[in-house]
């Protein structure tokens, strides 16, 4: 048989080639790996929904160190949105020096709402949505207003 034969059997390979394919230990085959890690898919979601992320690489090493939080994330920018409407959002880390290597994660809400107007909303959110995070990092996430002048 010529060594350009083609197969119409579907199988291109000779019936030896075929055998050794079916011997080869799973192992030897390269296992698939993810490009993006789960951080940067949590991201992705936030900034597609309107969140500016200020300094991208502190908001990660916070999220690695404190993953916990992750999942409640994901639902930050409906939660906003259902109290404050379509507004500017921004996570900040925000380190104390006199707190020694702890930061927090710091959701800025822009509104052009009053004080008065704008707060008694705020503390909604956070007894309704905030305060129910079961995780143990949760004390490292806060929610703050951003007055427009």
């Amino acid at each position: 048989m010529p060594s350009n034969f083609i197969s119409t059997s579907g199988n291109p390979f000779t019936p030896f080639e075929s055998a050794w394919e079916e011997q080869l230990p799973r192992k030897w085959f390269a296992p698939s790996y993810s490009l993006v890690s789960e951080t940067d898919l949590l991201l992705s979601h936030l900034r597609s929904n309107g969140i500016f992320i200020k300094d991208t690489v502190e908001v990660e090493k916070f999220l690695a160190d404190h993953a916990g939080i992750m999942p409640y994330l994901y639902e930050l920018p409906d939660v906003v949105v259902s109290r404050f409407g379509n507004t500017n959002m921004s996570l900040v880390i925000f380190s104390d020096p006199d707190m020694a290597g702890e930061s927090e994660l710091f959701l800025e809400i822009e509104t052009a709402l009053t004080p008065r107007e704008a707060n008694p909303m705020l503390n909604e959110l956070n007894s309704s949505w905030l305060l129910q995070m079961e995780d143990r990092d949760a004390y490292l996430f806060n929610t703050c207003l951003k007055f427009k002048r």
